[in-house]
């Protein structure tokens, strides 16, 4: 493989490993912004995705046992 195209591969590696780190502080920033702004309902929307996810969980589990015949 020639020398230009992994520098370019790496260069464009480099490049997107930024964009990603950057989209992650401005995801860690809005986050704090929001909750520093707003506690009450970010507190609200912490406890709604927890029930979701519990939920999902919870429903898997409905699923495997329903398939091994464990109802």
């Amino acid at each position: 493989m020639p020398v230009r195209r992994v520098l370019a591969r790496h260069t464009k590696e480099t490049t997107m490993n930024r964009v990603k780190k950057i989209l992650l502080w401005v995801l860690v920033a809005f986050a704090i912004y929001a909750i520093i702004t707003s506690p009450d309902q970010a507190a609200e929307i912490v406890k709604t995705s927890w029930s979701i996810l519990v939920d999902g969980v919870r429903n898997i589990g409905n699923f495997f046992d329903a398939l091994l015949g464990r109802e």
